[in-house]
């Protein structure tokens, strides 16, 4: 054979590749509630729950190419949200699934859940409002007035500003 009959034929071969239908189990049935809790922060009611919220968002409209089900798609950007991992790191340990395909479904579970996020995120008013800066103030000392932490910490400035600057650089 002739060197471009040979480079015609391995390059059609690299054009067409295989197509891999992997076996998707579903965590759901495989964790228990612990591990569950440990995997997605979040156990196995308050998944379902938010399962049912947004499911006819993300689900496909046919099963066409094996495609994801919903309850896998929810759990793969529950994990990816929760973990803070890389994409390819997600799709290696939930369900075998590429990159692109964790980014597709962490994007699609984001989007449905910020539509739904004036209905599910409200901040307190009036009496409520007093109830929960009076909590903040009981757990935090001086640190009262506040309806929320700020980034995730709860650091008391009105104190001696060289124990909170020590903590704030270390």
């Amino acid at each position: 054979m002739d060197a471009p009959a040979v480079m015609g034929v391995g390059f059609r071969r690299a054009m067409r590749r295989e197509r891999v239908f992997r076996d998707r189990e579903n965590p759901m049935d495989i964790y228990t509630e612990d591990q569950l809790y440990v995997r997605n922060r979040f156990g196995r009611r308050n998944i379902l729950f938010i399962l049912n919220l947004i499911d006819n968002a993300i689900a496909h409209v046919s099963s066409r190419s094996f495609s994801l089900p919903s309850i896998l798609q929810l759990l793969i950007c529950l994990r990816f949200l929760g973990c803070g991992s890389f994409l390819t790191v997600v799709g290696d340990t939930m369900p075998r699934v590429s990159k692109s395909t964790v980014c597709r479904c962490v994007r699609r579970v984001a989007l449905a859940l910020h539509r739904l996020m004036p209905e599910l995120i409200v901040m307190p008013v009036g009496v409520r409002e007093t109830r929960v800066k009076r909590g903040f103030a009981e757990i935090a000392g001086k640190y009262g007035g506040s309806v929320g932490p700020l980034h995730c910490r709860i650091v008391a400035l009105s104190y001696c500003r060289i124990i909170a600057y020590s903590f704030y650089y270390s």
